[in-house]
């Protein structure tokens, strides 16, 4: 489409308020005081449409994550001691509250 206006992506809830010169990549602001503005008022007016706002790329895919088996460190290993017992414990609290609830 290669006009000379583009408009600029916005952000949620706030009008235009800028279009992009491609001739120099020049950003104006919609203010009338602007001569660059005016020249893009008269453009429109002569029945020319900018550029709609560029589609965003799609997110890059995030990097598998390896993790290791076992912990390589003495206090990996004794953080994973205390979360296992610590989830050991509550799987015991979960298991007894259910036996008291369904009498089982």
């Amino acid at each position: 489409m290669a006009n000379e206006y583009q408009l600029v992506a916005q952000l949620p809830g706030i009008p235009m308020q800028t279009v992009q010169r491609m001739a120099d990549g020049a950003f104006i602001p919609f203010d009338p005081a602007n001569r660059d503005y005016q020249d893009y008022l008269e453009w429109l007016a002569e029945g020319n449409t900018p550029d709609p706002v560029p589609e965003p790329p799609p997110p890059a895919a995030p990097e598998p994550v390896e993790l290791p088996a076992e912990p390589v460190d003495p206090m990996d290993a004794a953080t994973k001691g205390y979360v296992d017992g610590e989830v050991s414990a509550m799987t015991a609290r979960v298991a007894a509250l259910e036996r008291r609830t369904t009498g089982v």
